[in-house]
């Protein structure tokens, strides 16, 4: 056997093996692929200060008004993206006003 050979099928030690041959979320259309690049996108803003407190803003604001406001449409599904957003937009915001803490 090859050093470096991962075994597929039946044989697989890792029934969760994508076909590329890596592990599960290598795959560049898993979910796990998607969030993972979602966080690349989130950490590449907060490195840039203006960036982020407008990104911060655009998230933060209709989070906020979503949870103030009493809306016929609102559902858990809803609640939870606006606590999400909203809890990103906050971050972002602080990191843009604040800055990052050195080590």
């Amino acid at each position: 056997m090859r050093p470096n050979h991962v075994p597929s099928g039946r044989f697989a030690i890792f029934p969760r093996q994508s076909k590329f041959g890596g592990a599960f979320g290598r795959c560049p259309d898993s979910p796990v692929a998607g969030i993972k690049r979602t966080r690349g996108t989130v950490l590449r803003v907060a490195a840039r200060p203006p960036a982020a407190v407008v990104v911060g803003l655009a998230l933060f604001v209709p989070a906020l008004a979503a949870a103030l406001g009493d809306y016929r449409w609102e559902s858990w599904i809803t609640d939870g993206l606006s606590l999400i957003l909203g809890g990103t937009g906050a971050a972002l915001l602080l990191v843009g006003l604040g800055g990052t803490l050195s080590n």
